[in-house]
């Protein structure tokens, strides 16, 4: 429940008022998630568990960007968040979502692979949505500029270009 009052740090960054939740992010990336996962063939209900738990560390840890820490250390406190929200779980879940955890972050499945392209594709989204509700272009270019960078399906590409 934490995250739906869990703003998205870096559209607070950038001015952004009344920002996304992480919870929002994670609604919208599980959706996209079931869509596509299902367009390119791969496991829908498995790309769908992998977009619902891939922040949820962040119920603990707040959202960290980029540079708030470095690569290690987000890891760790990631972690032990996951660990700590597992721990209250009955024994079979909690392996479950660990298990999701793990294999999001391992990269370890093509539905991982997917779900943290589609990451950067949901942010380009909602860059463009803050746009067509009057927020400054200028102030939204990184955020497209860094989903360029990670998407390297070239049918995410081509969704991106939506968005620009």
């Amino acid at each position: 429940m934490r995250l739906k009052r869990t703003p998205r740090t870096g559209w607070k960054d950038v001015g952004v008022p009344a920002p996304e939740s992480v919870a929002d992010h994670a609604w919208g990336l599980s959706l996209l998630a079931l869509v596509a996962a299902r367009e390119t063939g791969l496991d829908a209900g498995k790309a769908a568990q992998l977009a619902i738990v891939h922040d949820l560390a962040e119920a603990i840890t707040g959202d960290l960007r980029p540079g708030d820490v470095d690569a290690a250390e987000k890891r760790l406190r990631e972690n032990a968040a996951m660990a700590e929200l597992a721990a209250r779980l009955p024994d079979a879940s909690r392996k479950h979502l660990l298990a999701l955890w793990a294999e999001y972050e391992s990269l370890g499945s093509p539905e991982a692979r997917l779900v943290r392209e589609l990451d950067k594709v949901e942010m380009a989204a909602t860059a463009r949505m803050y746009e067509d509700e009057g927020f400054p272009r200028d102030k939204l270019a990184r955020f497209r500029e860094s989903a360029r960078r990670a998407v390297a399906d070239p049918r995410l590409q081509a969704l991106l270009l939506r968005y620009e």
